[in-house]
């Protein structure tokens, strides 16, 4: 069973054209996942996160990584930037996002935002 859980540290900042720019601090069990990049036929960490985050803005989005994992690999800590239109406070982003990835995942998001 695969698991995505994730951090968000609160950051954001105001964008020109009215978005918001958010980092998020992710961790996850990349045991079921083709790593990091988005991949045509495959599972990626990206390319849940842009589904996940896309249902938000009811478009498509890009999730841009600080770094890339291998099929398999786990990681803790690592850090993507997403830029939307709508805006959110951070708790508010993390509890819709951790709620419709559990259900694409069946596992539950980790306890809190900080642990």
């Amino acid at each position: 069973m695969s698991s995505l859980r994730g951090r968000f540290d609160g950051s954001k900042t105001g964008q020109p054209d009215g978005g918001m720019n958010y980092k998020l601090l992710i961790q996850y069990d990349g045991t079921d996942f083709h790593g990091w990049q988005v991949q045509e036929n495959d599972r990626t960490i990206q390319g849940e996160l842009e589904r996940v985050i896309g249902t938000l803005e009811d478009s498509e989005v890009s999730v841009v990584g600080s770094g890339r994992t291998d099929a398999g690999v786990h990681a803790e800590g690592q850090v993507a930037n997403v830029h939307l239109n709508r805006s959110f406070t951070p708790g508010k982003l993390y509890s819709i996002l951790f709620k419709r990835i559990a259900e694409r995942t069946s596992v539950p998001p980790s306890a809190g935002k900080n642990a």
